[in-house]
């Protein structure tokens, strides 16, 4: 098993000191604290370090840094989180793809008429631009 000092694990991971730092005040990656010659010193093992990489693996799909604590410490949570985290994405994803039609249709319609754009779509996307149309225009009356 191999120990890293806190400069070490920041070289090969990225992570500042103030991050390290940070999550051990959160319990969320505690280091291995040994007292050399009246002087603390922070190591990690290698555990420890993949917990490091896994966490901001987490951190970048979104997971908060108290689930992302959790989850590197469970095998369960983790996947629990991870699958949270997934169904999430996805529906984020498909509120961008619709928001991206939206965008291209009114590019498209170049300042035209609607209805005019609107009679050159399939019937399909007539239905989803109106029905986006409705839903705002609900969103709007609140």
């Amino acid at each position: 098993m191999s120990l890293w000092s806190m400069k070490e694990v920041t070289r090969i991971t990225g992570a500042t000191e103030s991050a390290l730092r940070y999550y051990n005040a959160k319990g969320v990656l505690s280091p291995t604290v040994r007292e050399n010659t009246g002087r603390r010193q922070w190591l990690y093992d290698d555990e420890t370090v993949g917990k490091l990489k896994k966490l901001f693996l987490l951190k970048y799909i979104g997971v908060s840094i108290e689930e992302a604590g959790i989850a590197i410490c469970e095998e369960k949570e983790f996947r629990r989180t991870i699958m949270k985290s997934l169904e999430e994405l996805k529906k984020e994803r498909d509120k961008l793809e619709l928001q991206i039609f939206i965008a291209q249709t009114l590019a498209l319609s170049d300042g035209m008429d609607l209805l005019t754009a609107d009679d050159e779509m399939d019937e399909d996307k007539k239905l989803l631009l109106n029905s986006v149309i409705r839903e705002c225009i609900k969103e709007g009356a609140k």
